[in-house]
């Protein structure tokens, strides 16, 4: 499958104007930009407010923190609000057998007009991560896009999204050919992040970032099995960012609340950086 670029913008594309009622600075170009996103119940307000106090606590120079929702009840007012923009979803045969809803949305991130308004370089930050670390390092990390190679698959070529940063000057095309492909898109890859991972490296645009910069709780934190059920997960050296896929989130792991079975002892330490 080729990716070129695209020559026109689709129709129904949201308005990016800012929600009723919520803080909202006048809109500016930014040198660096915190993107999240939020929609549905799974996560509530509380997720973004503690990303940002993260992300205040560990960048030296000023940002500009914005997030993408259906729902900006609860906000704190620092944080930009803004729609998610419209993504059309596969045919819905596409998406059968999986059980994540709405993989595709964060195709969104690299609407033209979202793009135009936000700044140069953009750090994307899923909602359960922890940052246990500076992030001055990841927004000066040379690259036009930067994502996690994925631990889960260490021989493919693929990223995990929970931790991406772009340049919003780069990466026209994308959301265009998307929205007119998202069918055959659907066919070939499993979710957002191999799309990604192979429309960049497609460009020539593909890096990682350093291996210690971003790691999972899960593989670098938990002890193997059977001394789990005795010993604390760790902090992992070097980590800036701690990533959270599927189970346990943050507030479990602080508590030592395992998935099913599994006993996990708690991480108190966890707690004294996710707090708001």
């Amino acid at each position: 499958m080729t990716f070129p670029d695209a020559d026109r913008t689709p129709s129904g594309a949201n308005s990016l104007t800012a929600q009723p009622g919520n803080h909202f600075p006048a809109a500016h170009a930014a040198e660096r930009v915190v993107l999240c996103m939020k929609w549905g119940v799974k996560y509530d307000a509380g997720y973004v407010n503690r990303l940002y106090a993260m992300a205040s606590r560990n960048l030296s120079r000023p940002f500009r923190f914005v997030c993408l929702t259906d729902d900006a009840v609860g906000v704190r007012t620092e944080v930009e609000c803004r729609p998610i923009p419209a993504v059309p979803l596969p045919n819905p045969r596409m998406e059968r057998r999986r059980k994540v809803e709405r993989i595709w949305e964060k195709i969104g991130l690299f609407q033209p007009e979202l793009l135009s308004e936000l700044g140069k370089s953009i750090l994307f930050l899923d909602l359960d991560v922890v940052i246990l670390g500076s992030l001055d390092a990841l927004f000066g990390q040379p690259g036009d896009f930067l994502i996690i190679r994925d631990w889960h698959n260490p021989f493919a070529t693929i990223g995990n999204s929970s931790v991406f940063r772009f340049q919003a000057d780069r990466h026209e095309g994308i959301y265009e050919y998307f929205c007119r492909s998202g069918d055959a898109v659907a066919r070939r890859f499993h979710n957002e992040q191999e799309f990604l991972t192979r429309y960049m490296r497609g460009r020539g645009l593909l890096k990682f970032w350093p291996r210690a910069w971003c790691r999972s709780f899960r593989y670098h934190s938990v002890p193997s099995w059977p001394m789990s059920l005795w010993r604390m997960p760790s902090m992992p050296p070097g980590c800036r960012v701690l990533i959270f896929q599927g189970y346990p989130k943050p507030p479990d792991a602080i508590l030592g609340r395992g998935h099913h079975w599994k006993k996990l002892q708690p991480s108190p330490w966890i707690a004294e950086h996710w707090i708001e």
